[in-house]
């Protein structure tokens, strides 16, 4: 079983007033620091107009026990590169923070940006984040956890990750709330709103550490609708008015170029034989065309997965689509490639590329679908 203890301060005589967490056994101590909410978010250049992102507000920094080594919490997030929309980050933000509003709603078609931004938010701030997935089959009596045989040939209870999350404070992302049966969905609902849970092996009541946060994610707004769905669902508005709902769409094509651009940079530099071989202009340049190229695909994948979300159409439809972290593999294999060829001679560069898009994306998706994004880079790549 995890337990945690309350937030207290450990004995100390000097610097900032640390606070001790057990977690899985091992003693941590963390530090708040105040940092505003501009730079945390890399919003500077907004904080010019707004001036309420000049606030600050604490970040945590996980040390080991007496000690200045800062301790990577195995639940907080890795920060990431993300572009986060304004009022969608403030919505969650304060949420986690001084749990303002209702619970975050999250709902968009896959690879919108649902989950990271729920991550990113987390790892900037050094939270820790756990994550359910719910189904048609799911029931909230199971997420209370289960008896497993232990070695002494007995049983011994394994707690799920809805009751540790109550009993640490961790905030618990439920994904999927729309395949919930809304019967199911009703009971969940109580116990986030009374921030208690009954076990229904053990008989054990829990009550929810006071930082305990609780966000949602769905491809719709739980009746069926939202980002051209028109899927026959039963919502219930009983359920629905308990949550902000905020609907995501996948980045402007300003924006993804953007986040590629930088993260190049970054590929790039693992790799010294193309740092060293060629300057930031000359890397600049000659990957320009490929992430317009990435983008491009992107833009005709994701316009086929939204067609096969309406209920009538005639144009293609994909069930599969591009997320950013998808082009990022992409440019990933494509930077690996260009390394171990370079200098070679007699290279198809666009068969390396349509090579280091199978592996990225392609060959994980529906055996049925793979020529028809294949046509796409194509058919993108004739432009």
């Amino acid at each position: 079983m995890t337990t945690a203890t309350a937030s207290a301060p450990a004995k100390q005589t000097k610097g900032p007033k640390r606070h001790i967490e057990d977690f899985e056994g091992l003693k941590l101590e963390y530090i708040l620091k105040s940092v505003s909410i501009a730079t945390l978010f890399g919003l500077e250049d907004m904080a010019k107009d707004i001036p309420y992102l000049n606030t600050k507000i604490p970040q945590r920094v996980y040390l080991l026990p007496g000690t200045e080594e800062v301790f990577k919490h195995p639940l907080v997030p890795n920060v990431q590169e993300h572009k986060f929309e304004l009022s969608d980050m403030i919505h969650v933000l304060m949420y986690v923070l001084k749990k303002c509003g209702k619970v975050p709603y999250l709902f968009g078609l896959h690879g919108t940006g649902k989950s990271s931004t729920y991550e990113q938010i987390h790892a900037r701030l050094g939270i820790p984040l756990v994550r359910i997935i719910l189904g048609e089959d799911s029931e909230v009596i199971d997420l209370g956890g289960q008896m497993l045989p232990n070695e002494q040939g007995g049983m011994t209870m394994h707690y799920g990750l809805l009751v540790t999350s109550m009993r640490n404070g961790w905030s618990l992302q439920i994904d999927e709330w729309d395949l919930l049966p809304i019967r199911q969905q009703k009971m969940l609902n109580e116990v986030i709103e009374n921030a208690r849970f009954t076990v229904e092996i053990t008989g054990e009541q829990v009550t929810a550490h006071p930082k305990w946060r609780v966000m949602v994610t769905a491809n719709t707004n739980n009746t069926g609708t939202g980002n051209n769905n028109f899927i026959q669902s039963g919502g219930d508005s009983s359920v629905n008015d308990r949550f902000n709902h905020i609907e995501k769409f996948y980045l402007t094509k300003d924006d993804e170029r953007e986040i590629l651009k930088r993260y190049v940079k970054k590929v790039v530099n693992k790799h010294p034989k193309i740092a060293d071989s060629m300057t930031p202009a000359m890397i600049e340049t000659a990957y320009d065309s490929v992430i317009e190229l990435m983008l491009t695909v992107a833009e005709r994948v994701r316009n086929a997965h939204e067609e096969s979300k309406k209920s009538q159409t005639s144009l293609m439809t994909l069930e599969c689509t591009l997320s950013t972290r998808s082009l990022k593999g992409w440019i990933d294999n494509v930077v690996a490639l260009n390394e171990f060829y370079l200098g070679a001679t007699g290279i198809d560069h666009s068969t390396m590329l349509r090579d280091a898009f199978k592996i990225a994306f392609v060959n994980g998706v529906s055996h049925d679908e793979q020529e028809d994004v294949l046509q796409i880079l194509s058919d993108s790549s004739s432009l």
